[in-house]
C-alpha cells in the first residue's frame, strides 16, 4: 500500500502565501511517497478569480488548484478565496498527514482495546473488534494463569501478517521469538497466538492450546 507523508517543520513547509493578484505562492517542502522522498522548491499557483480555490499538492509535491474540492489522494494545502483580481482570504489546511491507497488525508489513529481468552475456549480463531478502523500494526500485552502461576508476555504484528515478534516469560527464562504474536506457557500448559488478519474493525488471532491451557487477559494498542 502506497503511503504519502508531508514532512512539516512546525508547519512551515509548503506554506501558502499571497503572491500578489490571484497568485498563491507555495513555499518549499519535502514529501514522502512510500520509500521515495522528494524535495520541492518554491512554486506559484495561478488561481481562479471570484471563486473559492482548493490548493493541494500531489505525491511529488507539485501544487495545483481547482474550484470544486480537495482531490482524493492529494494533500490539502489551503482554501483561497479570490474576488476582483485579488486574494481576499487564505485558510491554511495543512496537517501532519498520511495518505493510504488513494484515500484522503488522515491523521494517525490509535485505539486501545481489552479482551480475554479462556483455557476452556481453547484452540481456534478469535476476532477482536471495537477498534473503529483496520489497524496497520498492533502491540499486544498479556498475562496468563492457570491457578498456580502467572505468566506475562507481549508481542507485535503488522499488516504484512508474517511479521510478528514476541517476548515471553517462561519458567526457564525470558525469550524472544518470531512468527508468533503471544506465547504463554508454564512449560506444559499454555496458550499460543498468531496474528491471522487485520480486519475493518479490529483483527483476528488464532490460538493454539497445549495441556490444560491458560486463562489469558490481554490489552492491545492498535495503530493506523
Amino acid at each position: 500500500m502506497s503511503k504519502t507523508t508531508i514532512f512539516q517543520a512546525r508547519l512551515r513547509e509548503f506554506e501558502p502565501v499571497d503572491g500578489g493578484g490571484i497568485n498563491l505562492d507555495v513555499k518549499s517542502g519535502r514529501v514522502r511517497d512510500d520509500n521515495t522522498i522528494t524535495d520541492k522548491a518554491d512554486q506559484t499557483v495561478a488561481l481562479t478569480d471570484n471563486a473559492t480555490n482548493f490548493v493541494e499538492i500531489d505525491n511529488v509535491g507539485a501544487a495545483t488548484a481547482n474550484t470544486s474540492a480537495f482531490t482524493a489522494g492529494s494533500i490539502p494545502i489551503a482554501t483561497v478565496v479570490t474576488a476582483s483580481g485579488d486574494i481576499t482570504s487564505i485558510t491554511d489546511k495543512r496537517t501532519w498527514t498520511i495518505l493510504g491507497g488513494g484515500g484522503g488525508g488522515a491523521a494517525l489513529q490509535v485505539k486501545v482495546v481489552n479482551n480475554a481468552r479462556t483455557a476452556a475456549a481453547g484452540s481456534g480463531t478469535q476476532g477482536v473488534t471495537g477498534v473503529g478502523f483496520q489497524p496497520r500494526a498492533i502491540s499486544i500485552h498479556a498475562q496468563g494463569g492457570n491457578g498456580t502461576k502467572t505468566i506475562g508476555g507481549w508481542g507485535f504484528g503488522d499488516d504484512v501478517i508474517t511479521t510478528q515478534s514476541i517476548f515471553t516469560s517462561e519458567p526457564s527464562g525470558f525469550f524472544n521469538r518470531t512468527s508468533q504474536l503471544l506465547s504463554l506457557t508454564d512449560g506444559t500448559n499454555g496458550m499460543n497466538a498468531a496474528l491471522t488478519s487485520m480486519d475493518s474493525d479490529g483483527f483476528t488471532i488464532t490460538w493454539t492450546k497445549s495441556g490444560t491451557g491458560q486463562n489469558v487477559e490481554f490489552i492491545v494498542l492498535c495503530f493506523r
